[in-house]
């Protein structure tokens, strides 16, 4: 009998089943969270299949991603979110995005002030 499961896994963070294995030596135990539907999507979305919502939740609890590094993420992911929706307003048609406009200024400050925050001392 063919194993049609490992077929259609390709990430080698997955067993045959497509349970994410373990990366951790300390026993994990069951737990349960009440999170929205857009927190779960989200939360697939920035494992992106690399790893598991619960791996990213860890990394977050544990402090193993930076403020910095979470909130460059996020004015990463905004940008990009804008990019995706650039042009579906009339006014935008034909014309291609930049955050070269000045209402982007501030943004990019801010941006600036978290990216370079190390250099500050």
């Amino acid at each position: 009998m063919t194993n049609y499961a490992r077929d259609w896994v390709c990430n080698p963070n997955q067993d045959n089943t497509g349970r994410f294995i373990s990366k951790e030596k300390e026993n994990k135990s069951m737990r349960s969270m009440r999170l929205s539907d857009a927190a779960w999507h989200a939360l697939a979305l920035k494992s992106a299949g690399q790893k598991s919502r619960t791996d990213l939740i860890e990394e977050f609890a544990l402090d193993k991603i930076s403020s910095k590094e979470a909130i460059l993420k996020a004015l990463e992911d905004f940008i990009n979110s804008q990019k995706e929706n650039y042009g579906k307003n009339g006014a935008q048609k034909g014309k291609e995005f930049s955050t070269d406009s000045r209402s982007w200024d501030y943004f990019k400050k801010f941006y600036d002030l978290i990216n370079n925050e190390d250099s500050k001392a």
